[in-house]
């Protein structure tokens, strides 16, 4: 009896969705012709997020780092690896990143060989991680804007996104 309330109920189910219409997350992003008219989704970064887990921290000489942490996000809103450049701005600024002063640090970083995926990305977190080390022996004790900067290899438009990072 169970079984056959549980068929009903699926067969119901199966009748809504077609008639009502089913669609993917993330619409039609990144779709490809092939020749046939018919879209072939090719997943690829199209967003940029810098973790909320960016902080400073002291390394094992004492000396402050920066431990960045960006996410790409594809159409579906998914982690994604992609190969690029990253470039990563230290902007003075004010609790709320709207004020931004002077630029205090710049690092650039070449992600785009195998070996450089393996070093930068944390499948745990699903995000790069870059640790870029500052001239100062201790963080700033002033609010900061991470401005991040990524260039993707092949085709596709740059992303940024920038947090701000207190002490």
């Amino acid at each position: 009896m169970q079984t056959t309330v549980t068929g009903v109920v699926g067969g119901l189910l199966l009748v809504t969705a077609l008639w009502t219409g089913c669609a993917f997350k993330g619409g039609d992003g990144g779709l490809l012709g092939n020749g046939n008219d018919v879209g072939i989704w090719q997943p690829r970064a199209e967003l940029l997020r810098v973790h909320p887990s960016t902080r400073f921290v002291a390394d094992a000489d004492q000396r402050a780092t920066l431990q960045a942490r960006v996410e790409l996000l594809d159409a579906m809103n998914d982690s994604i690896k992609a190969t690029g450049e990253y470039r990563l701005e230290l902007l003075a600024s004010d609790e709320m990143g709207r004020n931004v002063g002077r630029r205090l640090y710049q690092w650039q970083v070449d992600a785009r060989t195998l070996e450089q995926q393996r070093s930068y990305y944390d499948s745990v977190t699903r995000a790069y991680l870059f640790r870029l080390r500052l001239d100062q022996p201790s963080p700033p004790d002033q609010p900061m804007l991470l401005r991040v900067t990524f260039v993707p290899a092949e085709r596709g438009a740059r992303l940024e996104g920038s947090t701000v990072i207190t002490p």
